[in-house]
């Protein structure tokens, strides 16, 4: 049987959409396995729901926890929520040997500042450099390659909706520049709170990224959380 993360990288390369309910524990990730659905997602906002507390409160034990629970109870891949990796670009490295332990098949980390400030309680990101972001993706791809070369690593930008869309793929092209190399993120996502206001959204996006998976983890909800 292939593992989890090969699995995960396989739904990319072949599916043109993912469906990824969440799972607040491990009887709703079986619960999810069992209506179908080829992989499960846990949340930052869906962990900190599930200990009644607030998303930037979570520590990094408490979120491989959780989404470990989910992860050992089913056999498809569960995707996690790493924040903005749990510190420093140095300790995204850490962040990703635990997640990888605990079974889970990939994670998306975003530009954020650590500790996180949930922006979905104000609206508001408070985004970090553009180097410091891909350092914390190009160290997160080096643990990746030393640990489990199939791990999926996501790189986010949340910057979109406050510093517009060319700043937000600037963003996460220099975090996959390294497309070529092991140090390259495998997918990227744009996290925006508006819908595309013209075709101008489309075209642009599709143009510019240089990860081979980005399409699969747009997200234009005006009320989707993570």
């Amino acid at each position: 049987m292939a593992s989890k993360t090969a699995a995960l990288r396989r739904l990319l390369a072949e599916e043109a959409f993912i469906h990824m309910p969440v799972a607040y524990d491990a009887l709703g990730g079986r619960l999810i396995e069992n209506t179908g659905f080829k992989a499960a997602y846990v949340g930052g906002f869906v962990t900190g729901g599930s200990r009644c507390t607030s998303e930037p409160l979570l520590t990094l034990d408490e979120q491989v926890r959780v989404a470990g629970d989910v992860a050992k109870a089913v056999t498809i891949p569960t995707l996690a929520d790493a924040g903005a990796g749990f510190g420093e670009p140095l300790h995204t490295m850490r962040t990703v040997r635990e997640f990888i332990h605990a079974g889970i098949a990939g994670v998306h980390i975003e530009d954020q500042l650590f500790p996180k400030r949930a922006h979905y309680h104000k609206y508001v990101a408070h985004v970090i450099p553009r180097k410091e972001f891909a350092d914390k993706i190009r160290l997160a791809c080096r643990q990746r390659d030393q640990t489990d070369k199939d791990f999926v690593i996501i790189a986010r930008s949340d910057s979109c909706r406050f510093e517009g869309l060319d700043e937000a793929v600037g963003r996460v092209n220099l975090a996959s520049r390294w497309s070529m190399s092991s140090a390259a993120a495998t997918a990227t996502t744009v996290r925006s709170r508006v819908p595309p206001s013209s075709p101008r959204w489309v075209t642009r996006w599709r143009s510019t990224p240089s990860s081979p998976y980005w399409s699969a983890f747009i997200s234009i909800s005006g009320r989707s959380r993570s």
